[in-house]
């Protein structure tokens, strides 16, 4: 008995000595990486270089990653002990190959489908119709997502992922799922504005690099796995807290191709995958799990009857309920056994002792990782509640209004918009001012904080609260309607400016910025609003664009007073030189009739002429004394134009008698000129009644109007038609025209025809005489008798001049 007493005290010895002298002995482990040396892995570097390995006896070789290997098969193998993959591992434990997830570096998974914002594509349902690049077995969260869009397989183009970004960059494709911790780079740096659609924005979210080994080394050398996993994510605490140096590492020891801007580029988008702040590294939840599996079933990748028993790390570490029943009623059947034996067996006592003991050591060990479990899921609680805490102060004492609101019942709204059949929702949105109401009395103000009470000029938050609708002006509703379409189309933050009304009814101007918070993008239970009061600054802006309006407006006057100034010169200049050539024109315009005259009158003294030439000369002196009558009642015409003191006397006047007057004159006219070849006639108008022939009008004016438009147009025209005439569109006015096939006006000469004094020097025939004064008085004339007169005219072709006159009968 002594002996053996003596033996068990050295036992311990023994063990303890043997404890000692293992550990000074370091395990090598292999892991397998999935992809060559980059800040994806800087956790286990950090865990190599920091130490924490080698402080849990490890030495660790890490094993760069590509597309040729199989990392399952590389640890199954025993090339490697520990590995990453993605979530499809749990496809691999399903297919009874015996794989252990240990922990989940991303939370979320860092697959994307990436597109240019130049192809067209606005909306993950475009991608219907494009050209998909992706590898044979695609990435498993890009992919779940086509399968729910039904992205049929025509549109997918297999091939290596390495050549994906070329492709995109060159147009040989128009969306690729590749990763967002690089892809999104290498596009930005060729020039081109990416375009991102995450999986999970679309309700798939999966875990991604998963640590993993086999099931054997779990349960034949838990010891080692454990070390390796407390220092791997002690690695990744380190590397997340201390990107800078990491980087360096990674550059000096690992990878020295990489550029710093690509590292940090890739290590800050790392943060919004592993998410170290508010979770601890590695964590993984069964019932997120069954969510992937499920997943996976949809996509036909996983059969329904799965199982995730045996493939979770903790299904190794902690006991659950039914195995502590289990051990309980071992127990009580060993010590009833012991009992029984006791009494038949004594000599077996001690051995029976030892196997009790033994089993309540296992016990106690077992009830110890429990609480350990449960201390470490109470920290969590706490901090989570200490971050809330923390959140509701920032909220409550922020010198900024804040509101949190409710927008899920506005989705529904929106989503039921787009179920109803209405495509074009952002259009509809805009139109549709009743829909924008009722989705604005859909929201609901879950809270506000101390400054929107000061703000809002409010006694107190619940008065704020009772009375939201006195909050804001018609003007805010266009406003909340460009909100919407924002975040319809897929946009998390929305900013603007607005108009206010406080309690005591100041009006305010507000810069809004609106935001959807992280995790509440599909749902828009909790949105953020924040207020800025910026009336001052609205104020001070809105005078300084008052003064700068005046400012443009004096300018302008000044400018318009130049012109008129400059124009006013013009046509003083231009004046003074057509009088200049008027007097000179009428002084010639008269001396040859008076010549004619007096020169015939010499010639009828001559008592030997015969009766035939005496009746010529006095033709030819009728002529010019006409000639002569004609520019005197110009000059006495446009001088009583000028001084106001022309008068119209009305009378009724048969236009059809008119027009057969001057038709007589002018035919005539014609063929004293000797011009065979030109014809004249007259057109009255179809739709002209008898009734309508007679209008009430200065009969003289009408004719001298006629008149001169007729001579104009005898003296330019040497053959064709001369047609003159009247037609009506309505029973409100008449419309007069001549119009003639002779040398036309030119088009910068048009504008000026109707001015005193002008002549048209360049017009053939110009030099036949004239005052120049026939269409100034013919326009004021028109303009005496309540019309306006027109002229159109093409060079070669021929002219039109035409004029308005009321009909009026009475």
């Amino acid at each position: 008995m002594k002996r053996a007493l003596k033996l068990f005290a050295v036992i311990p010895l023994l063990m303890m000595h043997l404890t000692l002298f293992a550990s000074q002995q370091a395990d090598t482990v292999v892991l397998q990486l999935k992809w060559r040396h980059q800040f994806q892995f800087a956790g286990f570097y950090a865990a190599i270089e920091k130490g924490f390995y080698q402080k849990e006896g490890l030495e660790v070789i890490v094993k760069e990653g590509n597309t040729s290997v199989n990392f399952v098969d590389e640890v199954i193998s025993g090339r490697a002990d520990f590995g990453l993959e993605s979530a499809r591992l749990i496809i691999t434990r399903n297919n009874n190959i015996p794989v252990v997830a240990l922990a989940a570096i991303f939370q979320h998974s860092p697959e994307i489908i990436l597109s240019r914002k130049d192809t067209g594509i606005r909306f993950i349902e475009d991608l219907k119709t494009k050209r998909i690049s992706s590898g044979l077995n695609g990435l498993a969260s890009t992919k779940a997502l086509l399968n729910k869009l039904a992205v049929p397989d025509s549109n997918y183009i297999y091939g290596s992922s390495i050549g994906y970004i070329n492709d995109l960059i060159e147009g040989n494709t128009d969306a690729i799922s590749t990763y967002i911790t690089d892809a999104p780079y290498f596009l930005e740096q060729a020039g081109v504005e990416p375009l991102i659609f995450k999986p999970r924005s679309y309700g798939i979210d999966l875990y991604g690099d998963i640590l993993f080994t086999t099931q054997s080394m779990v349960e034949n050398n838990k010891d080692l796995t454990d070390r390796f996993l407390k220092a791997s994510m002690e690695g990744w605490v380190y590397a997340m807290d201390n990107k800078e140096e990491l980087i360096d590492i990674i550059i000096n020891k690992y990878n020295p191709s990489l550029t710093r801007e690509f590292l940090n580029y890739e290590a800050l988008t790392m943060e919004d995958l592993v998410m170290p702040k508010l979770i601890e590294p590695g964590h993984m939840n069964p019932e997120r799990w069954n969510y992937i599996a499920d997943t996976f079933v949809e996509m036909g990748l996983l059969q329904p009857l799965y199982s995730i028993d045996g493939f979770l790390y903790e299904d190794y570490q902690i006991l659950n309920n039914r195995r502590i029943k289990e051990v309980l009623y071992i127990l009580l059947g060993i010590v009833i056994i012991s009992l029984l034996t006791l009494l038949v067996f004594f000599l077996f006592n001690r051995r029976l002792k030892k196997a009790v003991l033994q089993r309540t050591l296992d016990l106690s060990d077992a009830n110890e990782n429990l609480k350990k479990e449960i201390s470490r899921r109470q920290l969590m609680h706490t901090d989570l509640t200490l971050s809330e805490e923390r959140f509701k102060l920032l909220f409550e004492d922020s010198p900024i209004s804040l509101w949190e609101e409710d927008f899920s019942e506005t989705k529904k709204l929106l989503d039921n918009l787009y179920k109803s059949g209405v495509k074009d929702v952002e259009k509809y949105i805009r139109e549709n001012r009743d829909f924008v109401r009722q989705c604005s009395l859909s929201v609901k103000i879950n809270n506000i904080n101390k400054a929107t009470v000061q703000y809002m000029e409010a006694a107190n938050k619940d008065f704020i609260l009772n009375n939201i609708h006195k909050v804001f002006a018609d003007e805010a509703l266009d406003d909340f309607a460009e909100e919407l379409i924002a975040f319809y189309n897929g946009k998390n933050q929305y900013e603007t400016e607005s108009e206010h009304i406080t309690f005591k009814g100041n009006k305010i101007h507000v810069s809004v910025t609106v935001k959807i918070p992280y995790g509440y993008e599909q749902s828009w239970s909790k949105i953020i609003v924040s207020l800025i009061d910026v009336t001052d600054l609205r104020r001070t802006t809105d005078e300084l664009r008052y003064k700068e309006v005046l400012l443009r407006q004096q300018n302008e006057i000044l400018k318009g007073i130049n012109d008129e100034l400059k124009k006013a010169k013009f046509k003083a200049e231009e004046s003074d030189r057509l009088k200049t050539a008027f007097l000179s024109n009428m002084s010639h315009e008269i001396r040859t009739p008076m010549n004619g005259i007096v020169g015939f009158t010499d010639l009828l003294k001559d008592q030997s002429i015969n009766i035939h030439e005496r009746e010529r000369y006095l033709n030819i002196i009728e002529e010019n004394s006409q000639q002569l009558l004609r520019i005197i009642s110009d000059i006495i015409d446009i001088s009583k134009i000028e001084a106001s003191q022309l008068k119209i006397v009305k009378a009724e006047v048969c236009i059809k008698q008119l027009f057969e007057h001057l038709l007589e004159i002018f035919q005539l006219r014609i063929k004293r000129l000797g011009k065979e070849n030109l014809d004249c006639t007259y057109c009255i108008g179809p739709n002209l009644k008898e009734g309508l022939l007679v209008i009430n009008t200065d009969v003289t004016r009408l004719r001298q109007i006629l008149t001169n438009l007729l001579e104009n147009a005898v003296k330019f025209t040497e053959d064709g038609t001369i047609e003159f005439g009247v037609y009506s569109s309505d029973n409100s006015e008449l419309t007069f025209y001549v119009k003639d096939t002779g040398v036309g006006i030119k088009k910068e000469r048009v504008l000026q025809i109707f001015d005193r004094f002008f002549r048209e020097e360049e017009r053939f025939g110009a030099n036949l005489g004239g005052t120049g004064l026939g269409l100034s008085i013919a326009k004021n004339l028109v303009e005496l008798l309540g019309g306006k007169i027109h002229v159109e005219s093409t060079p070669g072709v021929g002219s039109k001049f035409y004029f308005t006159h009321p009909h009026d009968t009475n």
